[in-house]
Parts: structure tokens; C-alpha cells; sequence
């Protein structure tokens, strides 16, 4: 019996994907800085994915310069320690989760500047991830992005 085409590998320009589930991006204005660095919990929120099963991640919005992003909590890969990050968060994933995911940011370059309304990036994502874990002080101490960079 044949496999949905669903879950049939699909070859995109010299890119094969193991199946057809792909992630579509979403804006997690997450970084815990306004360095735009990736965090751990950027690893641990596209590594669930990859578990998951998806054959292909695209990434949330990623600035080309600081000057380029939607908001200052968006991720960045204008400089060595962004670039340091994602590439540990996309060896990881490949390495230690699945080798049959392909993961790619979308790139932007925001030309009518940031968003009017800041929001706060001080750690946002990983208070909340904080919070349902019922450990909110000795969580953000593990997945603080300075010690994890």
C-alpha cells in the first residue's frame, strides 16, 4: 500500500523534504534582548516541531540588519553571535533530533521601520513558558539567553 502523498517525500531544487507537513512562519518576538539572539527557547519551540514530525520549519521573521526588523524583539542574523546561535539551534535539531528536517528563516527587511507600538521583549516567552512550568525563577535562570550564548 502506498503512503499519502502527504507523508511522500517531495525534491525541491536539490532540497528533499521527507513529507509534505511543513510549519508555516510564525512571529514569536521572543529574543530575550535586544541583540536579536535566538534563545533556548527558540531551540526548544522549533525542536518540539521537528519531533513532531514536520519535514519542513520555516522559521519567524529574522532582521538582515538591526535596522530591518519589525520589532527589537525579533531575531536577527546581521551578526556572529546570531548567526552562532541559529547554527546551534539548526545543528541540534539535525543532529540530535532528526537529520530529515530542513529548517529556513524568513528573512526581512523592514523598510517603513518598526512597529509603532513596542512590545516588551524582556523575556517574554520565557516567563510564560516559566509560568506553566510553576518554576518561574529557576527556569529563567537555565534558559537565560546570556549564559546560554
Amino acid at each position: 500500500m502506498t503512503s499519502p502523498l502527504l507523508f511522500q517525500p517531495l525534491t525541491l531544487r536539490g532540497l528533499t523534504v521527507r513529507n509534505r507537513a511543513w510549519l508555516p512562519p510564525m512571529c514569536q518576538y521572543a529574543v530575550a534582548s535586544p541583540a536579536g539572539i535566538p534563545s533556548p527557547w527558540h531551540l526548544i519551540h522549533y525542536g518540539s516541531f521537528a519531533v513532531g514530525g514536520f519535514g519542513l520549519i520555516v522559521a519567524e521573521a529574522t532582521a538582515v540588519s538591526p535596522e530591518g526588523r519589525i520589532s527589537p524583539c525579533d531575531t536577527g542574523l546581521w551578526n556572529d553571535a546570531q548567526v552562532a546561535a541559529w547554527r546551534t539551534i539548526t545543528v541540534t535539531i539535525r543532529l540530535a533530533i532528526t537529520s530529515a528536517v530542513s529548517l529556513f528563516p524568513i528573512l526581512t527587511a523592514n523598510t517603513q521601520g518598526a512597529l509603532s507600538s513596542i512590545p516588551d521583549c524582556s523575556n517574554r516567552a520565557l516567563k510564560l513558558f516559566a509560568s506553566i512550568n510553576g518554576n518561574p525563577k529557576g527556569l529563567l535562570h537555565f534558559v537565560d539567553y546570556e549564559a546560554w550564548s
